[in-house]
């Protein structure tokens, strides 16, 4: 396509864009894959999951924090009734690991005891630990992280995070108001009941930050890398939940869904442009549904490359839910009515307190979002009004930023074979955003 495009109803490039996306779905073609998992093999991951998924775990004072905290933006919430929050995707990934993990065991042992060997842990101990790793890897998370992430600082470093989770594990000082949070007395006494090593969630979530071995891969796989539990969870979350607000039919072909849910949030976007009244809404409460029924159980399978265990994918399966993610990152988390609202956030916190604050840390790690809304920072949000515009005003151009997956090994027909040599097409394609005009943001 062309380096500049005609606008469309999202007022910038980005609605055409998307369009030739999903235009380009049909030249794709995939065997049939209905994910029939047998049923003797579905009855043995049940059995390990009900031995790894401690239910009490969601009523620690941690876990509880996160469901005081919206997955994307408290404004989300009252836009689109959604109400998802980061306590229910810390919820699916603790459940989609367990999940998958017990199907790689059942599956394919030999290759399962290579994966866990550098925890010298058996395999229920394993796939416990890593389900607890899951529980906390966004403890460190800051109220309104999505106008937060990266933009703050702790002892002169910007605060990121995973190394926050890191640094708390081992109990650096600096990072005190993180340990608070992740080793307070009631987790300290279920890891000790339930025989955790804190040691070993340590190590787990190295691997995991730095996408250092096959687990660490499958569980986070280090900055960018796109085929994980973590962002298979939240993808599929966030479209099953817009389908539900948008009375989209969940039933429905993927290339109907997608295309419904892009249209719908071409209309919202274009709604609060204006000060025209907002769509009439399904605002009846989300029922997210299990994770575990959103992504396929045999998504991945553990395999040998050039005589390496590898983590392969399912190619349908990821090339939806990579299509999602560009989508949503492009016209949902990507809207200007969201970024707008990111950047009020971001100032009332930096203009009170400054970027390097220890104390506003601690208070963003102990306090839920719908307490500082109303103390204030409600009334200073304006959801309607905000505009890409390819003329430069004050800040900078909005980045869209898509999870690296190009050398993702997938499962095509039998064949095993990297993301970018089965979809070179759809890389090119995407690469085609960089070399789109930066857009900026503005306020009417």
């Amino acid at each position: 396509m062309s380096e500049s495009v005609d606008k469309t109803s999202l007022g910038d490039w980005r609605g055409q864009f998307t369009q030739e996306l999903l235009g380009i779905i049909p030249a794709f073609s995939f065997p049939k894959n209905e994910h029939q998992v047998a049923s003797e093999t579905q009855r043995a991951v049940d059995e390990i999951v009900s031995r790894v998924l401690m239910p009490e775990v969601l009523q620690l004072p941690s876990t509880r924090r996160l469901f005081g905290l919206a997955q994307h933006s408290p404004v989300v919430d009252e836009v689109l009734g959604l109400n998802l929050t980061r306590g229910a995707h810390a919820e699916g990934t603790m459940r989609l690991a367990a999940h998958l993990l017990a199907h790689l065991w059942v599956a394919a042992p030999e290759y399962f005891y290579e994966l866990i060997k550098p925890y010298t842990l058996d395999p229920k101990s394993a796939i416990l630990h890593a389900v607890e790793y899951m529980r906390i890897h966004d403890l460190p998370t800051l109220a309104f992280q999505g106008a937060l992430h990266g933009k703050l600082e702790l002892d002169g470093e910007p605060y990121d995070e995973d190394l926050a989770l890191i640094m708390a594990l081992e109990e650096r000082p600096t990072y005190k108001p993180v340990s608070d949070v992740i080793n307070d007395p009631q987790t300290q006494d279920y890891y000790s009941r339930r025989g955790i090593d804190k040691t070993k969630i340590l190590q787990i979530a190295r691997d995991a930050i730095g996408g250092s071995n096959v687990l660490g891969l499958i569980l986070k796989g280090g900055k960018g890398f796109a085929p994980n539990v973590d962002w298979m969870a939240y993808t599929a979350s966030d479209l099953s939940a817009l389908n539900q607000t948008f009375g989209i039919d969940a039933n429905a072909p993927f290339t109907e869904r997608i295309s419904l849910v892009l249209t719908k949030l071409a209309e919202l976007s274009e709604t609060l442009s204006t000060n025209s009244p907002l769509p009439q809404l399904a605002k009846a409460t989300i029922a997210l549904q299990p994770i575990e029924q959103l992504v396929p159980l045999d998504i991945v399978r553990l395999g040998k490359v050039n005589g390496k265990i590898e983590p392969i994918y399912d190619a349908r399966a990821i090339f939806e839910l990579y299509l999602t993610h560009i989508i949503l990152r492009l016209c949902y988390t990507g809207s200007p009515w969201m970024r707008g609202t990111y950047s009020q956030m971001l100032n009332h916190f930096v203009n009170q307190f400054g970027k390097n604050d220890p104390e506003l840390i601690r208070l963003l790690l102990t306090k839920s979002e719908a307490e500082f809304l109303n103390s204030g920072l409600r009334g200073e949000l304006q959801v309607k009004g905000w505009n890409y515009s390819p003329s430069p005003n004050e800040g900078k151009p909005i980045n869209f930023v898509f999870k690296h997956i190009e050398d993702a090994k997938l499962d095509l027909g039998g064949n095993v074979v990297t993301f970018k040599d089965a979809f070179a097409n759809l890389m090119d394609w995407a690469g085609q955003i960089k070399k789109q005009p930066p857009l900026y943001l503005i306020q009417a």
